[in-house]
């Protein structure tokens, strides 16, 4: 007689520390709500681009008119140019969030926190359309840059 073996038991798969993907998460506001915060952040947006324009216009116009004088003239041009380049990075910064609120309205995201996916307050999108996290996580994020 022949004897069978037993066929050994599957092991038992390893758990993997991968997370799920994250499910897309679904704007909270109404289509009427999206509507209006589009059309306000784009006029915010060509409103900042206007006023960067004019800057660097002005920018332009001081660098052709500038008349070296003594050191402390041109000390001065160079701090004004230098808080005029901060401003601007600062506005291009702001640009740059506008687009992506844009870009979260188009795909239906608009309104939800990027950290923690919670739903951010109406309130806070109306004082900063562009936000991209609720207060606690915006706070999170303030408190370790510090």
């Amino acid at each position: 007689m022949v004897k069978l073996k037993a066929k050994p038991k599957a092991k038992a798969k390893p758990k993997t520390a991968i997370k799920p993907l994250e499910k897309k998460v679904s704007s909270p506001l109404s289509a009427p709500e999206l509507k209006s915060f589009k059309k306000e952040l784009l006029d915010h947006q060509q409103k900042l681009i206007k006023e960067l324009e004019e800057k660097r216009n002005q920018e332009l116009a001081g660098i052709i008119d500038l008349d070296p004088g003594d050191d402390a003239d041109v000390a001065t041009h160079t701090y004004e140019k230098e808080m005029l380049f901060g401003i601007s990075g600062s506005e291009r910064e702001t640009l740059m969030q506008i687009e992506d609120a844009i870009r979260k309205i188009q795909a239906k995201t608009y309104g939800v926190c990027d950290r923690c996916k919670k739903t951010i307050p109406l309130k806070r999108l109306r004082v900063l359309p562009y936000s991209r996290y609720c207060l606690v996580c915006q706070n999170l994020f303030e408190s370790r840059s510090l």
